[in-house]
């Protein structure tokens, strides 16, 4: 099966297994600590570009793509954030946060010729006024959200790509109708573990179904999972071996996955540089075995 790829701020999106998993981190997040003023976006400007350096940094030695997902909390946050974060990261930039913020970083993507680059995130019970933005500002990329908060099966995340609720469209639908071409289904992970059961299986399903870029965000996972499990380790050990875990499991049949605060790059880098091994090595395509099966 042809796989749809994707070219986005210089890294490919997409593809077969051989393609790195592209790890989003995420910048001006609620309580980020940079950030002094989240209303007005206030920010350590010295801070925040030592963290994108950092992120670049570890991307090159370790060759794992990656990209920036700047959240605003208000649309005079997301003006100062967006700007900064596209002069000094070349790479995609995810537009994330409250409703305002996002229509104001379409506005302000557009203005500064970086449409290409921005992924949007996301296409799930929007506005009618953000959907016309969207179709307005030419939007190519988006992020469809493939959940519902009732039921996280394989089968409900199915519906709501293709069939809709009683209430919204289906998400492939909706894309087509504002001509955002681009997509990647999000298989929402909650904060319970068992949730990446559902989550891998629904990766397995969509892409051999549809070939779109499927993936997660493990980040979730990461803020919610109890740390009984274990109490026996060192404390400064629990939080990394968690982390990296769950990653690596979320990331096995994911094109992207959404890692949480950016502070989690280097960790994050190194379990998805692992895992890329693996996947390059392996002697079958999962996804092209789960659709001759009889998905």
């Amino acid at each position: 099966m042809k796989y749809t790829t994707y070219n986005i701020g210089g890294c490919k999106i997409g593809g077969d297994l051989s393609t790195p998993t592209l790890l989003i981190s995420s910048i001006f997040y609620s309580g980020h600590n940079i950030v002094s003023d989240q209303n007005n976006g206030e920010f350590d400007v010295e801070k925040a570009k030592a963290l994108i350096d950092k992120q670049i940094e570890v991307s090159q030695i370790l060759n794992i793509p990656t990209c920036l997902d700047v959240v605003g909390e208000t649309a005079e946050a997301m003006a100062k954030y967006l700007p900064f974060v596209a002069e000094n990261f070349d790479g995609p930039i995810v537009i994330d946060g409250f409703i305002n913020a996002r229509m104001e970083g379409l506005k302000v993507a557009k203005d500064l010729g970086i449409m290409d680059r921005v992924i949007y995130n996301s296409i799930w019970k929007n506005q009618p006024k953000e959907l016309d933005l969207m179709k307005e500002t030419g939007l190519k990329t988006s992020i469809v959200f493939s959940y519902d908060v009732a039921d996280s099966s394989a089968i409900k995340r199915f519906k709501i790509l293709t069939e809709g609720t009683k209430k919204y469209d289906g998400l492939f639908s909706i894309a087509e109708k504002i001509g955002v071409k681009q997509l990647l289904i999000d298989n929402v992970l909650t904060t319970e573990l068992n949730s990446l059961a559902d989550v891998l299986e629904a990766n397995l399903m969509f892409k051999s179904l549809f070939g779109y870029p499927v993936g997660c965000g493990p980040a979730n996972i990461n803020y919610g999972l109890s740390k009984s499990r274990l109490k026996f380790m060192e404390k400064k050990f629990i939080k990394m071996i968690r982390e990296s875990a769950v990653n690596s499991i979320a990331q096995l049949f994911s094109d992207f996955i959404l890692i949480g605060p950016i502070e989690r790059i280097d960790k994050a880098c190194v379990s998805a540089d692992l895992v890329n091994t693996i996947r390059e090595n392996l002697n079958f395509d999962p996804f092209e075995v789960l659709k001759q099966g009889g998905v």
